[in-house]
Parts: structure tokens; sequence; C-alpha cells
């Protein structure tokens, strides 16, 4: 198996298992960090697909994708009272960049960007699952 295939799978399955966990252990900040996570990361497949992505120059569509996520966690941590979507928004800011990089140096290798895109999503549902558990831990502090 390559790794074209082993990381897209690995993500998806990252992805369902930390939904999960959010929603059990989180309270409703949580559950909108994983439904923006869930819907940018089905809307850049999408986007993949419609325009036939090869990483070789500036991905339009991925970008228009993440630059919905990004003001999606923006305003999502604008009105929660938690920490973590300020961690997510810049990590997606920092991956919403990567375009930039691209768009500045056309002679970035393909893996490259595309590896740079994928990357700070795995930073970005540790977070959540951070900011779950943190919640989960003061509701049982609560408790006793």
């Amino acid at each position: 198996m390559t790794v074209s295939i082993v990381l897209p799978s690995f993500f998806w399955i990252i992805l369902f298992i930390s939904c999960g966990l959010a929603m059990r252990l989180g309270a409703q900040p949580e559950r909108y960090g994983m439904a923006i996570m869930l819907a940018g990361s089905v809307l850049s497949v999408l986007a993949t697909r419609a325009s036939n992505v090869r990483f070789q120059g500036l991905e339009l569509g991925i970008l228009v994708v993440d630059l919905g996520v990004v003001i999606a966690f923006g305003a999502l941590a604008l009105v929660s009272t938690r920490f973590w979507p300020l961690w997510v928004t810049s990590f997606q800011l920092v991956a919403l960049l990567t375009h930039l990089g691209a768009f500045l140096m056309p002679q970035t290798r393909p893996p490259a960007y595309a590896y740079m895109q994928g990357f700070f999503a795995y930073p970005m549902l540790i977070a959540i699952l951070l900011g779950a558990y943190g919640y989960q831990r003061s509701l049982d502090a609560r408790l006793k």
C-alpha cells in the first residue's frame, strides 16, 4: 500500500473516532468544532474531486474551503468560553497560509504542498479532544 492510500484512510478513522469522543465527552463547543472539522474534510474531498487536484499550483477549491473553516473556527472562538478554539483557529490559519506559500513559490513540490495541507488537521483534532476531556474533568470535579 502506498502513502497516498494509507494517510487518507488513517485520517478518516481518526476523524470519526474523534467525532465520537467529542460527542460523548464534550459540550456544544466541542460538538460544533467537530462538525466544522467534518464539514471541512468532506468539502475538501469534494473540492479535490471536482477540480482534479494535483497540487501543481495554488488549489483554489481547497483554499476556499480552508478560508471557510478558519472563519467558522474564528467565529466559534469569539463566542466560546473555552480556550481550545483559539488554538484550532491558529492551526487552521497556518494551514491556510500554506496556500500562500504555494502561490508565492510555484516550484513547491506537490507532495510537500499536499502533506502540509493535511498536517494541521491532526493538531486541530487533538486540541478539540483536549477541550472535550477538560470539559469532562470539570464536570466530574463539580459532581464531587
